[in-house]
């Protein structure tokens, strides 16, 4: 589908967060959209917003768990603009994480019911209509790579409900090219190189009373906010949006950023598969939250954790424990990659044969390295760090130079001296 100009599209969840951000895109490309959500106060004030600025939009209340109101949405859809071209089913919540025998049944219905049966809803009620048509047509349901690409056991209920959506997807886009239709589906990943600033942090708000947890979450609720003030850098929605743009003009099933990584991702657990283990394989290797403080927090006693995924909090930046994670590489250039896709920079260390560990270390994009225990805390050796370590030095030169002034004067008059008169 390459010209988008004066096509029709719906988004689910199109209130806030990522289906704002592909709203306002599919308005830059001509494209009328159908915005639906189940807050009326944001839906009311995103069409708003965008019809002063000119766009052509429609806003539908939609509760995507009812298979009734995502009718009703179809049907607003066609008396509106008589046509439906691109579907993005990407309304979805968050439950509280936690152990899975710890969740309640509440939190598998609402979730699943938003997350899976959102996605199914808006299947039948619009994929018939979109194949009478004739049309060429394209179905977009938000997944996550926290479910079907590395499942986030932390998370266990969001993931599963994540996994059921990829998987629907494949079907979906299997049967619509064995049947010869002019409709196809793509699987869309939100991800990239941060926390995705969304209102699926506070889904909570719109979870109704009457699937309400039946006991309370046994740990605070993190915040973007909180994560945002230890340095945990946020991925731009816009880049997401101009993603799926791209994905609809290119033809793509997966719509991912970085599809090499998690491809990476993908034949690591392929191969645990293949040796019968179990491909999701994060453990705690002793340590843990220590039993006199509250669960909330970062503090852990001295811990060791394996198989955790690149973007992980705990493979991403320090936690206060100590804590050692150990994450598996494919040779030198992979253990390179991995280290280098951290935000951080501040030191590392490298050990192996002089000659190969000093290689290693020259590639590493970290302010400091230590190759076999060298010890580069001293006087005359500057420390700092790269990219969201900062990029001043202490000790050494460079350090001492951070207490000078440096001034340049550019001497005019007939007696200077010097190159271009400065001295």
């Amino acid at each position: 589908m390459q010209d988008l100009n004066g096509k029709v599209a719906v988004v689910t969840g199109g209130a806030g967060g990522i289906g704002r951000a592909l709203v306002e895109r599919f308005v830059a490309e001509g494209l009328r959209v159908v915005v639906a959500d189940v807050e009326v106060g944001a839906l009311e004030a995103t069409v708003a917003e965008l019809r002063s600025g000119g766009a052509d939009v429609t806003g539908v209340v939609t509760d995507v768990t009812s298979p009734e109101s995502v009718e009703a949405l179809a049907d607003a859809a066609y008396a509106a603009y008589g046509a439906v071209h691109v579907l993005c089913n990407n309304a979805g919540v968050g439950p509280p994480g936690g152990l899975v025998w710890e969740t309640t049944p509440n939190d598998w219905r609402w979730t699943f019911g938003v997350n899976v049966f959102g996605v199914a809803h808006g299947v039948q009620a619009f994929v018939p209509r979109m194949l009478a048509a004739g049309e060429e047509g394209l179905v977009i349901n938000t997944s996550s790579p926290d479910g079907p690409i590395a499942p986030m056991p932390q998370a266990s209920v969001y993931a599963a409900t994540k996994c059921a959506v990829t998987c629907l997807t494949e079907c979906l886009a299997a049967q619509l090219e064995a049947e010869g239709t002019c409709l196809r589906a793509a699987v869309f990943y939100p991800s990239g190189k941060g926390l995705l600033d969304t209102g699926l942090w506070t889904s909570d708000r719109n979870r109704p009373a009457g699937l309400a947890r039946e006991r309370p979450r046994s740990t605070p609720a993190m915040t973007v906010a909180a994560l945002r003030d230890q340095g945990v850098p946020v991925q731009p929605l816009d880049e997401l949006a101009d993603l799926v743009v791209d994905g609809i003009r290119d033809g793509r099933f997966v719509m991912v950023l970085d599809p090499e990584r998690h491809a990476g991702t993908l034949r690591d657990r392929a191969a645990r598969f293949g040796g019968l283990g179990n491909p999701t394989e994060v453990h705690t290797l002793g340590g843990g939250i220590p039993e006199h403080l509250d669960a909330g927090g970062f503090y852990v006693e001295p811990t060791l954790l394996a198989g955790v995924a690149e973007d992980a909090t705990g493979a991403q930046e320090e936690i206060f424990g100590p804590v050692l994670v150990v994450q598996a590489h494919d040779g030198d250039d992979d253990a390179v990659r991995v280290a280098n896709h951290s935000t951080y920079g501040l030191s590392g260390a490298v050990h192996g044969s002089p000659e190969r560990a000093r290689a290693v270390a020259r590639r590493i994009r970290t302010g400091t390295v230590a190759v076999n225990n060298g010890v580069y805390l001293a006087p005359d050796v500057p420390f700092g760090g790269y990219k969201h370590s900062g990029v001043g030095r202490e000790m050494g030169l460079a350090g001492f130079e951070e207490y000078l002034e440096i001034k340049a004067i550019a001497d005019g008059s007939s007696d200077a001296t010097g190159t271009g008169g400065a001295r």
